[in-house]
């Protein structure tokens, strides 16, 4: 099981699906609607694909399968949450995503670069050695 960030959830539906075949992937589900916002743009603002329904329903397919097991979050990851946010002075919704991974100690998929370097940057501060983020371009 994985951490999967919304990028790294966008990138598997919207061009390679292997990506999201490879582990069981955890995320809060934020990362729903942050997918859906990454459809909404290829189709309306790049026109890069003509109707976003079908990559919905390829989402929907995900969590019910139990691919995908959005979380709502708690108050031991909100509070985790806000502590990196503030740290590394990152907005909340890149923060979830380290913070889960931190807390649960699974490996976070990622083509964010903050929240690459937020991860790097705490699992230094706790005296970590590995690095886990998926090294790609960023898309953002």
């Amino acid at each position: 099981m994985i951490v999967a960030d919304s990028s790294y959830i966008a990138e598997g539906v919207l061009v390679d699906e292997a990506l999201l075949r490879k582990d069981d992937m955890v995320a809060p589900d934020l990362a729903i609607y942050e997918t859906m916002g990454a459809i909404w743009k290829h189709q309306v603002l790049l026109g890069r694909i003509s109707d976003g329904r079908g990559y919905l329903a390829a989402l929907a397919d995900l969590v019910r399968s139990n691919w995908l097991v959005a979380l709502k979050p708690g108050n031991r990851l909100v509070s985790a949450t806000y502590d990196l946010s503030a740290r590394y002075r990152a907005h909340p919704r890149d923060a979830i995503f380290v913070a889960l991974a931190v807390m649960t100690g699974l490996e976070l998929k990622t083509f964010d670069r903050n929240q690459r370097r937020i991860l790097e940057r705490e699992t230094a501060r706790r005296g970590r050695t590995r690095s886990n983020s998926t090294e790609r371009v960023d898309r953002r």
